[in-house]
């Protein structure tokens, strides 16, 4: 399971709630369309669960844009309310091809027409295996060397 897997399967969650709002997937132009929702990855890190598997640690960033009113500000209750619904969306166990992930939000300090959440995600994968090449031919001679000393 890759990362784009992920920002994909939350992509489809937020679109069926949202079908008019753009979503950005691992960006976020300076400029964006409003109201619109970024998904950024800030950090995909990768580490020792034993000796058989690893465990990847992903964390994403969600981004909520308001549209703005006339004095270029959205009201406050309608991106609380929004923002609100798109933590409920991620919440459920989300599936992901055939695996199952349960994801931690949590909301970051806001502006007045954006609001920011921090979503985690943790799961274990069989260890990579170099790729097959040539096998070792096996040895067809062996030597032993034996040394025996007098105390």
């Amino acid at each position: 399971m890759e990362a784009s897997d992920i920002l994909n399967a939350i992509h489809a969650r937020l679109a069926e709630k949202w079908p008019d709002r753009t979503i950005y997937l691992d960006t976020c132009p300076a400029e964006v369309q409003r109201p619109s929702i970024c998904l950024l990855v800030e950090k995909h890190d990768w580490s020792d669960a034993n000796r058989s598997l690893i465990r990847q640690d992903l964390q994403l960033r969600l981004i909520l844009y308001d549209a703005p009113d006339e004095l270029n500000e959205g009201p406050w209750y309608r991106l609380t309310a929004d923002f609100e619904q798109a933590i409920k969306l991620l919440l459920p166990v989300l599936q992901v091809d055939s695996r199952h992930l349960q994801f931690t939000c949590k909301a970051l300090p806001r502006e007045s027409d954006r609001a920011y959440a921090q979503i985690n995600a943790s799961w274990l994968d069989p260890r990579p295996t170099p790729e097959a090449g040539p096998e070792t031919p096996a040895a067809t001679t062996t030597q032993v060397r034996i040394e025996i000393k007098n105390h």
